[in-house]
């Protein structure tokens, strides 16, 4: 497991102060879990990643994995101890005059692995993520799936308990991010990792995520579990990960409301005619999106009901397990 505490990082300036770059973050992600870090460019992603494997020490707070608290080692200690943590890079850093299999091997060989256990260790990396028949290709014979692929397998060679993804699928078409996004969810399930996705494409999140951090100038400024968001129709991020097409203009008199409910597509969903019946009015059905995300078929819809009977579709759509919400009023 990863933990995250109350990190701070800040970096020296020239006039001998400190400029704030992460602020308070707290993240855990627990074995065989998927935790995404979504930010735009400057939100501060790129230095948690490189603080959660130590690559840069935090100015304060603590980075655990399991038990140990890495930010308080020695520098030897450390070294030792961020063989946990695995790293796939956005791109897949091979060295193009070096193979496949020397590419994996380079960790074990920085450790003096003897070459009879490097080379079992290297097959069945490579076997796993399904380029065995690779092993002799050199980087430029190799797609960029690939290559993201002999990344993943290098990052795995020590037996990582973290799995860090730093913008691993960026540039990919999207069948090859859609196979790596399945092989790094299998890999979490079949070796126990922890899986830290810096990532700022909402698909991404969307296919593969348990956990969310939204991370904004700094600090998570939204975070929970991605069902949870989904399904929250305050949830700004909710509302990225399931977008609706909304009105220029309403009727006067018609209020507007947002529903989010788990869609069952073996069972008949009434909401709206109980929703009609209840308030002795005819419901619009302005837009709707049913998708599945996460293994989950989730739906969300925007309705127009008479605007004096609001509060009272409200209470009855909450009662009936339908998550909803007044939308702000749209101008004609």
């Amino acid at each position: 497991m990863l933990k995250i505490e109350h990190l701070y990082k800040s970096y020296a300036h020239t006039t001998a102060e400190s400029i704030p770059i992460l602020k308070d973050i707290n993240l855990c992600v627990p074995k065989k879990s998927i935790a995404a870090v979504l930010g735009p460019s400057g939100s501060g992603k790129s230095t948690l990643s490189k603080c959660v494997n130590l690559l840069e020490r935090p100015s304060s707070g603590n980075i655990k994995i399991d038990d140990l608290d890495l930010t308080h080692l020695s520098e030897q200690d450390l070294r030792v101890h961020r063989r946990n943590i695995g790293t796939i890079f956005q791109s897949s850093s091979l060295l193009s005059l070096r193979t496949v299999a020397e590419n994996v091997a380079l960790p074990l060989r920085y450790l003096g692995v003897t070459d009879q256990n490097i080379k079992t260790r290297v097959s069945e990396l490579l076997d796993n993520v399904g380029l065995l028949d690779r092993a002799n290709h050199y980087p430029d014979q190799l797609s960029g799936g690939q290559k993201q692929r002999v990344g993943i397998a290098r990052a795995l060679a020590l037996k990582p308990k973290i799995l860090l993804a730093d913008e691993a699928t960026s540039g990919l078409d999207p069948e090859s991010t859609t196979a790596i996004l399945n092989l790094i969810h299998r890999l979490k399930n079949e070796l126990e990792l922890s899986v830290v996705l810096i990532t700022h494409e909402m698909d991404v999140v969307r296919q593969i995520a348990d956990q969310v951090y939204v991370l904004n100038t700094g600090e998570i400024v939204e975070q929970g579990s991605l069902h949870d968001l989904i399904l929250n129709p305050q949830s700004i991020i909710g509302k990225q990960l399931l977008p609706l097409n909304r009105p220029q203009n309403i009727p006067t008199g018609l209020s507007l409301l947002e529903v989010r409910y788990q869609h069952h597509p073996d069972q008949h969903n009434y909401w709206m005619s109980n929703l009609s019946e209840h308030l002795q009015h005819g419901v619009q059905l302005i837009s709707a999106n049913i998708e599945e995300i996460s293994g989950l078929t989730i739906a969300r819809a925007l309705i127009g009901i008479p605007a004096i009977k609001t509060n009272n579709a409200i209470n009855f759509l909450n009662n009936n397990k339908i998550l909803s919400m007044q939308e702000p009023h749209i101008p004609c």
